[in-house]
């Protein structure tokens, strides 16, 4: 169906944000129906474009995980259309939103509107706490093991048991589907936390090649979505 037949009645802004999808009808009872995780290129009030590597049909209907950066949110949505981009991978979705609850609702609202105030598209986090070793370069300093926060395809927020100055060059080591997987970063910013027993935060850039980058956040955001999956999460 072409994207024309649904006419917009909201305003549409360009973002970059992190969707973990779920069919929820029509599903096939013959095989367990596996979330898929994909990125929301535009919002607004009613809906969002998706962008999946699977193609949905039309009418199928989504329980979605939307990450705010802040804070995720749920909605069940609708595919009202659907076409390969110029590739033939990944397909685009044009997905109407159905239902939200009172809290998950205003929170979408609050964020479309403090979008429109600064509407830059900035590199998608996604809110994930995932194991990892944070091991500074030249220092006899211990391997910290830690948890991160949010990881984007430039570098990653961690809590750490012992802080680390600022502009520091470690390893961060990560344990993923397919093992461990270690790239450079250094550390950008600390923050002590209120509650000293829950560690201290850091913000870490990436320093490896951006291929390297890009193929560590699919492995994260897969196994990400296992430990969704295995922790049955939120009906996912």
């Amino acid at each position: 169906m072409e994207k024309g037949s649904f006419p917009r009645k909201h305003t549409r802004l360009e973002v970059d944000l992190f969707v973990i999808a779920k069919v929820i009808s029509p599903a096939d009872p013959s095989r367990k129906q596996r979330p898929q995780s994909g990125m929301a290129r535009n919002v607004s009030e009613s809906g969002l474009l998706l962008e999946l590597s699977e193609a949905l049909p039309l009418s199928t209907l989504l329980d979605l995980l939307i990450d705010l950066g802040q804070r995720a949110i749920r909605a069940d949505g609708e595919v009202v259309w659907m076409e390969p981009t110029k590739g033939g991978r990944p397909f685009h979705h044009g997905i109407r939103l159905l239902k939200l609850d009172a809290e998950d609702g205003h929170a979408w609202s609050a964020y479309l509107a403090k979008l429109e105030r600064a509407p830059k598209r900035t590199r998608a986090r996604l809110s994930a706490e995932l194991p990892v070793v944070c091991r500074p370069y030249g220092a006899p300093v211990k391997a910290l093991e830690g948890r991160t926060l949010n990881i984007s395809e430039g570098g990653t927020m961690a809590r750490l048991p012992e802080a680390l100055p600022p502009t520091s060059a470690v390893t961060l080591t990560f344990q993923t589907l397919k093992g461990p997987m270690t790239i450079g970063a250094e550390v950008v910013w600390v923050e002590a936390s209120h509650a000293p027993e829950e560690g201290i935060v850091h913000g870490f850039c990436f320093s490896g090649p951006a291929n390297e980058q890009g193929f560590l956040l699919d492995l994260l955001i897969a196994s990400f979505l296992n430990q969704v999956e295995q922790e049955g999460r939120g009906g996912f």
